[in-house]
């Protein structure tokens, strides 16, 4: 993989991440906000909700930073590729328990038109499900990215993603 290419994919993937969790970011927040004033949601979806507010808000942050960063700097020691697998871990940690709750508390989703009970805000929660997994699959072909070129560098240092071949 050369220099150009990790450059692209590296702003592509975090832009993308940004992009993602941005929508989850807003739809979890308006979640919780609509429930905060209504009062009428409760348990494994409230909290998973607000799991998944944070982890998205987290995610937009660090992936903007990562993305500017590494685009005026790509040898700083700031987007190095420990740094990389660190943050990338914890997100993939994040998206993994905040994506697995809200999985469970809706029983995998659910078919607003067709369900026999009320549950309020179904296709806003079956959104906030769907981009939830998405973010998780983003961070986790990244995460398997960065492993791969730790595994493959030359010397062991801690070094810059671009020299990582």
């Amino acid at each position: 993989m050369d220099e150009d290419r990790v450059r692209r994919v590296h702003t592509g993937t975090f832009v993308f991440l940004a992009f993602f969790s941005g929508v989850t970011a807003a739809t979890s927040t308006w979640l919780l906000t609509k429930w905060r004033k209504d009062d009428n949601q409760g348990g494994l979806t409230k909290s998973s909700t607000g799991l998944i507010c944070f982890t998205a808000w987290l995610s937009l942050l660090l992936s903007i930073i990562y993305a500017s960063v590494f685009r005026m700097r790509p040898n700083s020691s700031i987007v190095n590729i420990q740094s990389h697998l660190r943050l990338l871990a914890l997100l993939w940690t994040f998206w993994t328990a905040g994506a697995a709750t809200i999985t469970a508390a809706l029983s995998g989703g659910n078919n607003c038109s067709t369900i026999n009970y009320q549950l309020p805000y179904c296709n806003q929660l079956n959104a906030e499900l769907g981009f939830a997994w998405a973010s998780w699959i983003i961070t986790t072909i990244a995460l398997i990215v960065i492993v791969n070129l730790e595994i493959k560098r030359p010397d062991k240092s801690p070094g810059a993603l671009v020299s990582a071949f």
